[in-house]
């Protein structure tokens, strides 16, 4: 029969799992407490407000004096004001991307017309962790030990591809025969 030359590139990609390159973005909240001189006075804090800062209702000149800050103008006008910052996760921010694993084989062989080609060969191993314990006896301090096994063990995969060869014409028809 009639013979065929075969180069074969192999490829075998799996998912692994994914990975994430985000990182949490951090919040600051930021409450700022009338002392009771000014709650005595009547006074709210939206009232103090647009008196406390750079004039334009801005925090500036009021944070840079720090915690337990006095707003400026007449001290018995205003009083003390007391400002308390927390900070917070404000978003996980996850960017999750996959990871995979690729296997890749290539070769080259000549087999007859109709013939069928295995590979093999291309191999996966993982090793897993197994820890066993006998309920409640095993969570006993000290002796809880000897309730308790770990064995480790392998999960292999292999990869088998089977290449069936056949000589066609243009229209697909098999061709049988000489060349």
């Amino acid at each position: 029969g009639q013979t065929i030359d075969i180069g074969v590139k192999a490829t075998h990609r799996e998912l692994e799992g994914f990975i994430n390159y985000g990182s949490p973005i951090p919040g600051v909240s930021i409450d700022v407490f009338l002392e009771n001189s000014l709650r005595d006075q009547g006074f709210t804090l939206q009232q103090l407000i647009p008196l406390i800062g750079n004039g334009d209702g801005g925090f500036d000149e009021f944070f840079s004096t720090g915690d337990n800050a006095t707003p400026p103008g007449p001290e018995p006008f205003f009083g003390p004001v007391s400002v308390e910052t927390k900070l917070f996760q404000a978003s996980e921010n996850k960017i999750v991307m996959p990871v995979f694993q690729t296997i890749n084989t290539e070769t080259s062989v000549t087999i007859y017309d109709g013939a069928t080609l295995i590979i093999g060969g291309l191999i996966e191993s993982t090793p897993i962790k197994v820890e066993d314990q006998t309920p409640i006896l095993g969570r006993i301090p000290l002796i809880g030990n000897l309730f308790k096994s770990e064995s480790e063990t392998a999960v292999k995969k292999q990869i088998i591809i089977a290449i069936t060869a056949k000589v066609i014409d243009p229209t697909g028809r098999p061709i049988k025969g000489s060349l």
